[in-house]
């Protein structure tokens, strides 16, 4: 499939403001639902006594994921 994309409808004049609500972009979602996304995180990090997950290379290397979330709760998850 060969798509030609014409791209001189999507370039700014000189001076010319950029309105992106005009300029709309659809992204497919990459979960079904929120509760999807938790359950995947979850699996992927663990901070169980009998699986924990470690930094794997840089600065912290080999920390265990719990002793940084006590650190920097905020940094790792946001606002939840």
């Amino acid at each position: 499939m060969n798509k030609s994309i014409v791209t001189k409808k999507f370039r700014l004049q000189a001076g010319e403001k950029l309105e992106l609500g005009s300029r709309p972009t659809t992204v497919k979602p990459l979960f079904k639902s929120k509760k999807q996304y938790y359950h995947i995180r979850e699996a992927s990090l663990s901070n169980r006594d009998d699986h924990v997950s470690h930094v794997a290379n840089g600065p912290l290397n080999g920390r265990p994921l719990g002793q940084l979330l006590e650190q920097w709760p905020g940094q790792l998850l946001g606002n939840l």
